[in-house]
């Protein structure tokens, strides 16, 4: 009898830890877009464009925008050595002005190795030209009992460019070329989404892009698809280069995937109501908020802010 009821309880105590090891975890750090954090006031209200996912023990950072430090720090301070790979997907400044203080004061807070860093051709002049910059604060903080900092980085083409702990990240190309110019500007100014895969759940980013079909042809079933998404496009070519709410309405309705999720938002002189009604689509949305999280296991769940 006590043999059974032993067998039985560790099953029980097996059930959630196997389950947790297939689970992903998503905070959205940073949802603003653009120098001013996606409309007037918002500067000091959202960070920008920053994403922490965490699966089968790693923190992956994608995208590094203003407030990226101090956003990881809220995330629990543990997670600052941990975030070490960080994704750009492209090398606009409202997704990059938080790197330097990772790579800069991160080492300082316990990471340890080098900042790993991945994304579009551009990816490692940037992070040498960073190197150079800070190279004064380096050499005076480097000593026998702390080892600089560093980067890791690379220009990643598309398709799979990350394996670890049953983790994989693909990189697929967007529509991001300035509004000014033609698609025949598109390589000049490369930019990616990425979709995370773990444990048979998967977490899609679109970056920032027009209308792309190549975001649906990567995000078709996933679980969690983070779209980025502006009140103002479509009305005139400044905005051109952005995803309309009712575009956006039609990836989600094409990919289906089991939550939609708005980031990287440009309100303009609109709120969140504006944009959930222009969206048009029945499925699954919320409009994300810096601090959000969303653990995505057998269903999508989002947990306080």
């Amino acid at each position: 009898m006590h043999i059974r009821l032993i067998a039985a309880l560790l099953l029980i105590l097996a059930l959630p830890a196997a389950t947790a090891a297939e689970t992903i975890t998503v905070t959205l750090i940073g949802t603003g877009a653009g120098p001013g954090a996606g409309g007037r006031g918002m500067t000091n209200t959202r960070n920008q464009t920053i994403t922490l996912i965490e699966a089968g023990g790693l923190s992956l950072v994608f995208d590094a925008g203003r407030g990226l430090v101090a956003g990881l720090v809220g995330a629990g301070i543990s997670v600052i050595g941990r975030a070490d790979k960080v994704f750009l997907t492209h090398l606009h400044s409202d997704h990059v002005t938080g790197l330097p203080d990772l790579f800069v004061n991160g080492a300082a807070l316990g990471r340890t190795g080098p900042l790993r860093l991945w994304g579009p051709p551009g990816t490692e002049a940037m992070a040498a030209h960073l190197t150079e910059a800070f190279a004064w604060d380096i050499k005076y903080r480097t000593n026998r009992r702390r080892k600089g900092p560093s980067f890791d980085a690379k220009d990643a083409g598309t398709g799979r460019i990350f394996e670890e702990a049953g983790v994989t990240v693909t990189a697929f190309a967007v529509d991001h070329w300035p509004p000014r110019l033609d698609a025949s500007a598109r390589d000049d100014f490369p930019a990616y989404g990425y979709r995370v895969d773990f444990g048979g759940r998967s977490v899609t980013l679109s970056g920032d892009t027009r209308f792309s079909e190549n975001v649906i042809k990567f995000a078709k079933g996933t679980d969690l698809l983070i779209h980025e998404v502006s009140l103002t496009a479509g009305r005139g070519r400044r905005s051109a280069h952005h995803t309309s709410p009712e575009q956006a309405g039609d990836v989600f309705r094409r990919a289906a995937p089991k939550l939609a999720v708005y980031s990287h938002i440009v309100f303009g002189r609109q709120g969140a109501d504006a944009l959930v009604r222009r969206t048009g689509y029945d499925g699954p949305l919320v409009v994300g908020q810096d601090g959000m999280r969303i653990t995505v296991g057998e269903s999508v769940k989002v947990g306080p802010q």
